[in-house]
């Protein structure tokens, strides 16, 4: 549970800039200390197991079932918000996906809705920080795998030479690969516990709202908990555009996906670094000399090249 405590505390560092009085750089600002220090690692857990009380949050389960679906959990989620502080401002942001999206895997279209906490402000209320995670799961169920003669016959059905087919195939071996994706059993699994992708950013960004909505801060600082991540990103696309629209100047948009784990799925470890993705100017002009310690350079999964940061704890 510490590393999940640790991102809270990088949360809050990162607000330390709109704090009166800071320390000096060297130091911990003492009101990020208080913040940290209040962080609950019972409520983080408890939060945890009321996400995978619902059973599955996927985006096609039920709406109205009160204990069980994505509906149920859209509604705590609000509810929870709501019960921290009078001061957070607590909406749903509502949108809908077509039947037919993410490659045919939406069977129906569906009114999904990010719930969102907007902690106002003192002095900057138009700059704003955002902390965000995904609420919705998935657990993926897939059509049995091809025999080599039937993905050979698929490959060819698509437009593929036969002895094209044959050499794709020996650099990507069948028993390498998965079956396609089963929307209608994927839609009909009960279970999606969701716990690491994303009840733990979920339960980081519901213990963070709890803790530092009852402080002040210069920058309005906004919670998010999106939904449709799990079919591509839906709620934060809705969300950023209408952000582009509003013409909203956001600072900073810390982000929780699959945290608090100490080992990977791969077996690696690095419980110890909180990776950056901006412009070199703002963060130097953000965090100033000793404050935070960045090496520049940096790219995403797939390899991509940014002009990034990565802060070393």
């Amino acid at each position: 549970m510490m590393p999940i405590v640790w991102r809270i505390a990088a949360c809050a560092g990162v607000l330390a800039i709109s704090l009166p009085a800071q320390a000096p750089a060297t130091r911990r600002n003492p009101t990020v200390q208080q913040i940290t220090d209040a962080i609950s690692e019972e409520r983080i857990a408890e939060n945890l197991k009321k996400l995978e009380g619902f059973g599955t949050r996927y985006i096609l389960s039920s709406d109205d079932d009160p204990a069980h679906g994505i509906g149920a959990a859209r509604r705590w989620l609000y509810s929870q918000f709501q019960s921290y502080s009078p001061r957070l401002e607590v909406s749903y942001q509502n949108f809908r996906i077509k039947k037919g999206a993410r490659r045919g895997q939406v069977l129906r279209e569906v009114e999904l809705s990010n719930v969102v906490a907007v902690l106002p402000g003192t002095i900057d209320k138009d700059r704003f920080v955002l902390i965000t995670g995904h609420y919705d799961s998935v657990h993926l169920q897939r059509k049995p795998q091809f025999t080599e003669a039937e993905r050979l016959a698929d490959l060819v059905k698509r437009g593929m030479e036969e002895n094209e087919a044959k050499r794709y195939m020996q650099l990507f071996p069948t028993e390498e690969t998965l079956g396609e994706v089963d929307a209608e059993r994927t839609a009909a699994d009960p279970a999606a516990p969701g716990v690491t992708d994303d009840g733990s950013g979920t339960a980081a960004v519901l213990e963070t709202a709890r803790v530092m909505s009852g402080y002040h801060f210069d920058k309005t600082v906004i919670f998010v908990a999106f939904a449709g991540e799990e079919i591509g990103l839906e709620g934060s696309k809705v969300y950023a555009t209408t952000a582009k629209e509003k013409s909203m100047q956001i600072e900073a948009v810390l982000n929780n996906d699959i945290i608090g784990s100490d080992v990977s799925g791969n077996g690696r470890s690095s419980n110890s670094t909180l990776r950056m993705f901006a412009r070199l100017v703002a963060i130097r002009q953000a965090c100033g000399g000793a404050l935070c310690a960045f090496h520049e350079g940096g790219s995403d999964i797939s390899g991509r090249s940014f002009q990034s940061g990565q802060r070393s704890a």
